[in-house]
This record gives C-alpha cells, structure tokens and sequence, in this order.
C-alpha cells in the first residue's frame, strides 16, 4: 500500500540534484522550471507538515528533479532528517535552491531583483528576495503566503 508521502522517500534513480543541473546543464533552468520545483516541494512540505514527518534539510544537492520533471526532496541517505525545521526555515531554504537556479551563487551574493533576469518575472525575483532578506517581518511566514506572493493559485 502507498501513501501521499511515498514519493518524498522513493529512491533516486532518474533524475537529477538541482546543483548538478544548473552546474552541468544551466539551459533547463527557466523560469517555468523553478516554479515547478516551488510547487513540488510546497507540496510535499505540505503533506509533511500534515503528517509530522521530518525531512531532510533543503539545499541545492538535496532537491532532485526527476525525469518526468517532478522535483523531491531526496531521502537522507543514513535515515536521519531534521524534524527542526518549521514553515519560516524551509521556505527560506527552498528561496536559497530557486537563487541558486537562477544566479548559479550559493550562498548568494546579493539580492536577484537589480540584477537583470530577462527570462525571469518579477512576481518570482521579489518573491525570492523577500524570502531571503533581513526583514523577518516581510518574509512570508507559511507556504499559503508564499503562494500567493508568486501568484501561484495552488
């Protein structure tokens, strides 16, 4: 029997870490492509939140991207995963992986917004700036709020 929460635990086969893509591959990184990373992992965080289940920390080796473009966060090899993280921390997490997709900079060296991203919204450049700036207070606090800074319906 499977559960919702199956695919955050599948093995890695068929896909790849979003670090290898955007050192090995920077042409499949698109704006369309970083939404559906936000979107798959919002998903699962979700289902995890739900269930009380830990996960592993978000970071560019830990986020996968299937073949089928469906993106997971990849199990943590020894079984061990942080059950600290809350909505705040993953989603600044998951705002570090998006920078990194874009500017290929991790840590990053500064804000996405001055910088000229032709191929890429503001609605998502803003909303990754404010996920990673210093002010707590406009950074979003759950996943419902960052959706709707991206303009995602769901």
């Amino acid at each position: 029997m499977t559960s919702q929460n199956t695919v955050l635990y599948t093995p890695f086969a068929g896909g790849r870490t979003v670090r290898d893509i955007v050192e090995h591959s920077p042409a499949l990184v698109s704006e369309a492509w970083c939404r559906r990373i936000l979107q798959h992992i919002l998903q699962s965080l979700e289902q995890q939140y739900a269930s009380h289940a830990p996960h592993r920390i978000i970071t560019p080796d830990t986020v996968a991207v299937l073949e089928s473009g469906e993106a997971l966060l990849l199990p943590s090899p020894d079984g061990l995963a942080s059950d600290e993280a809350d909505g705040a921390q993953d989603i600044h997490a998951l705002a570090l992986v998006i920078h990194y997709a874009i500017s290929a900079e991790f840590p990053p060296e500064g804000p996405l917004g001055p910088r000229l991203y032709d191929h890429y919204s503001d609605a998502l450049t803003r909303t990754v700036d404010r996920c990673l700036g210093p002010n707590l207070r406009l950074r979003p606090k759950n996943i419902p709020e960052l959706r709707a800074m991206l303009g995602m319906d769901d």
